[in-house]
């Protein structure tokens, strides 16, 4: 079973009775083939073969969805159903196109790219195809978020006895606080490199540093952060905001950007610059990526 949700309407391989119209999917292929490449590979003089590239990018992702639309009258199909296809391609806004099938849900941020093709072949049916374009040509996931305090205090994991009256009561599991350590861990279950958002809410007098515990790499902060304020570090755009909308990117002075390895994971640790901070929160959200 594989659902395609749009905004205004979604496309089933199995469309659900007593739902008009019927929308049924019956090619939709290019959304799982991979994309283009392209790389600045130069052809070496005088010998067999190109100069090594270096990194090669991902073009943008070009997929169409073709399907079979059942009105319940011929007069549903002309007034109505056909103004609820043709009105992808009026808007030039991006959107987020989520696929539902055996893999879970998935999506790319895409644009209706050309003519949204219609075809009667009955009063009450017509064929129709819809390209899209996603400039960003990676797959997403649902969102994966990880949050932890300093300064170091008691009350992670598991507390024992598992079962006690003094914390919780008897016969329920306490499973503790928010982690106090400073430390999130983030997985990625994709098969591409996903970036993490960073939110760290102050206060934090002299800034901050968040280091990839497995990498080493560290990114640092150094303009105070007042307390309820929240510094939003995105690793994909290399850019900082105080409360996701005034720029302060000029504030990093360290940046060593370190993403969350496909199928693996990666643990962050927030520390303060010269005083200790009271009670700031790192949260870390990410979502898996697939090409």
């Amino acid at each position: 079973m594989t659902e395609v949700r749009l905004p205004e309407f979604s496309v089933h391989s199995t469309p659900p009775d007593g739902v008009w119209p019927r929308m049924k999917i019956t090619n939709f292929d290019t959304w799982y083939s991979g994309g283009s490449f392209r790389s600045e590979a130069v052809e070496s003089p005088q010998r067999d073969g190109n100069f090594d590239p270096g990194d090669v990018q991902i073009s943008a992702k070009t997929f169409t969805l073709e399907g079979l639309l059942e009105s319940r009258t011929h007069e549903d199909l002309v007034a109505r159903d056909f103004d609820l296809l043709n009105s992808l391609q009026g808007s030039r806004s991006r959107w987020p196109l989520h696929v539902i099938d055996a893999g879970g849900d998935r999506y790319r941020t895409v644009v209706v790219d050309g003519i949204v093709d219609v075809e009667t072949f009955h009063a009450r049916k017509a064929r129709f195809k819809i390209p899209f374009r996603a400039d960003d040509p990676f797959k997403y996931g649902e969102l994966v978020s990880r949050s932890a305090m300093i300064p170091n205090d008691v009350g992670v994991g598991l507390m024992f006895p598992l079962f006690s009256t003094k914390v919780a009561p008897a016969g329920k599991l306490d499973f503790g606080s928010i982690g106090r350590d400073g430390r999130v861990a983030l997985p990625n279950t994709g098969n591409e490199t996903a970036w993490p958002v960073f939110k760290v809410r102050g206060p934090a007098p002299n800034g901050f540093t968040i280091t990839n515990v497995n990498e080493g790499r560290i990114l640092r902060y150094s303009a105070p952060v007042l307390g309820g304020q929240s510094i939003w570090i995105n690793t994909d755009t290399g850019r900082a905001e105080v409360d996701g909308i005034a720029d302060v990117t000029r504030s990093l002075t360290r940046y060593e950007w370190s993403g969350i390895p496909r199928g693996g994971s990666a643990t962050f640790q927030l520390d303060a610059v010269g005083a200790d901070m009271n009670v700031t929160l790192l949260t870390a959200e990410t979502r898996p990526t697939w090409r």
